[in-house]
């Protein structure tokens, strides 16, 4: 370019330390970063980004995190596409467990990333099954006020449900569910079948209620013919006997239906 008498700019020298870094090169990656602040640009956002992600894709974790550090010496913030690129890396360079543990030792001195940083890490905790690790998380969370958004409180419920202990997963729901926050119907039915299946009918009934009353019952139509894969029998018994009592005949007649099937 320099023989051409053309110059690169800082989105052209962005583009070039993606390629390095998608390739696998992160010291080239650098040395591109200092040839650009020669050049008079100094790196933003999008460079750091995509540098934590290449030092990520290296394995070189504690880069990642120093990177962080020089962001904000120099005045760069990080923003949530940086603070997921940071997670979503370190979650592939370390086991599950050990990702945990180095994110919440970072976050505890990072307090201004914590509401970046707590949806994509209960959305990573969840598709590790950390259950124990996203409670936990979520426990610490509530006390700071946090929201999490519908699609991340519906997985990370779901993943509770499947691997914690029952009554404090109710107990995490509800204190969400007082603050505003509406679980999905998959979440209480997975919660429901979770419930019915160890007796404890009258949790069950009590979200039963609560799904009804929020405007759910439709997706039981849905449900129960199949289009989203069926119920279990025992539960189909359960439901048919409560839409009962909410006068949802239609409903009824289905998951009868499905129960003769």
């Amino acid at each position: 370019m320099s023989a051409d008498n053309c110059k690169p700019d800082r989105f052209t020298y962005n583009i070039l330390i993606h390629g390095v870094c998608k390739a696998g090169v992160i010291d080239e990656a650098v040395r591109l970063v200092k040839q650009m602040e020669i050049f008079g640009y100094s790196p933003n956002m999008c460079t750091y980004t995509i540098l934590i992600d290449g030092y990520c894709n290296a394995r070189r974790v504690d880069d990642a995190f120093r990177l962080i550090e020089t962001m904000k010496k120099r005045n760069v913030f990080p923003n949530e596409a940086t603070v997921r690129s940071l997670i979503h890396g370190v979650f592939r360079c370390v086991a599950p467990r050990k990702a945990f543990e180095l994110l919440i030792m970072f976050l505890e001195k990072e307090p201004m990333m914590q509401r970046l940083a707590c949806d994509t890490l209960l959305l990573c905790l969840s598709n590790h099954h950390m259950a124990t690790e996203a409670t936990l998380f979520m426990n610490k969370l509530s006390g700071r006020g946090y929201m999490p958004d519908n699609l991340t409180f519906n997985l990370t419920m779901t993943c509770l449900i499947k691997g914690f202990n029952l009554d404090e997963t109710c107990q995490i729901l509800d204190s969400y569910i007082e603050r505003g926050l509406k679980p999905g119907f998959n979440t209480y039915l997975a919660l429901m079948q979770a419930l019915y299946s160890v007796g404890k009918c009258a949790e069950g009934d009590r979200y039963f209620d609560q799904m009804i009353k929020g405007g759910l019952s439709i997706f039981l139509t849905l449900q129960c013919n199949g289009t989203s894969g069926g119920l279990p029998v025992h539960l189909c018994h359960t439901i048919c006997s409560r839409c009962c009592t909410y006068y949802l005949v239609g409903y009824a007649g289905s998951v009868a239906r499905k129960i003769k099937q």
